[in-house]
């Protein structure tokens, strides 16, 4: 098409995860035993590690049965 604009597509960066997964197992249980498991009542939680500081949630976990 003769004098048809088109705006400039520019791909987006990839994003890398900040550690490796073996550095970021040893981060995570490093964590775990030092602060996480120091609290009570934590069984059955989530626990968000990517954050600066860490959450603990419930969880309630949903079965569904197949026919």
């Amino acid at each position: 098409m003769k004098g048809s604009s088109r705006s400039e597509v520019k791909p987006t960066a990839v994003r890398q995860p900040r550690y490796g997964k073996e550095e970021f197992a040893q981060r995570c249980d490093a964590l775990c035993e030092s602060q996480v498991r120091s609290l009570r009542n934590n069984h059955h939680q989530i626990l968000d590690l990517l954050k600066t500081r860490f959450v603990v949630q419930s969880v309630q976990f949903y079965y569904f049965y197949v026919r």
